[in-house]
């Protein structure tokens, strides 16, 4: 079954970092829970190894529904966009990391996230692809400028 990592609290800084992931890790699930940052700012989630975090080369997409209104959003290729900005707003929902081929250490990764409704009522799915230069061994949620968290918390459950 699962492994649960240890919650950290995301109520200050900007990366929120889990560097304890162990070899032979095969899924991970990543849960936001009451998450905001302190403005605008989207929340973004970056895979490393040994190595690093690495910060190129995501392949991403989704779609976003903010008080009814749609629209597609994609995120670059620098990370995997988890949240669009929205002021004043906490996020939970999960990130699903699934190793696809271990011999490239490409990462597959499918998202859900959704407010908790003090402002707005919104909603963010999507997913993507990313391949390591070896293997995964810690993952980083960030603000994707200089906004700072400010309520939540995250955790990671892993099987290996």
């Amino acid at each position: 079954g699962f492994t649960l990592g240890s919650e950290q609290s995301t109520t200050s800084g900007t990366t929120i970092t889990f560097s304890s992931i162990p070899a032979g890790t095969k899924m991970i699930v990543v849960n936001l829970s009451g998450v905001s940052v302190s403005g605008t700012d989207s929340i973004r989630l970056q895979l490393g190894d040994a190595g690093g975090l690495e910060v190129a080369g995501y392949k991403t997409g989704g779609h976003e529904t903010v008080t009814a209104t749609s629209s597609g959003f994609s995120s670059g290729s620098s990370f995997i966009l988890v949240k669009v900005g929205v002021a004043a707003e906490a996020y939970s929902g999960s990130v699903v990391l699934s190793l696809a081929n271990s011999a490239t250490f490409q990462w597959a990764a499918a998202f859900g996230i959704g407010s908790n409704g003090n402002s707005v009522n919104y909603g963010a799915s999507g997913g993507g692809h990313k391949a390591l230069s070896a293997e995964l061994t810690q993952l980083a949620i960030l603000s994707t400028g200089t906004d700072t968290f400010d309520a939540g918390a995250v955790n990671i459950a892993y099987i290996s």
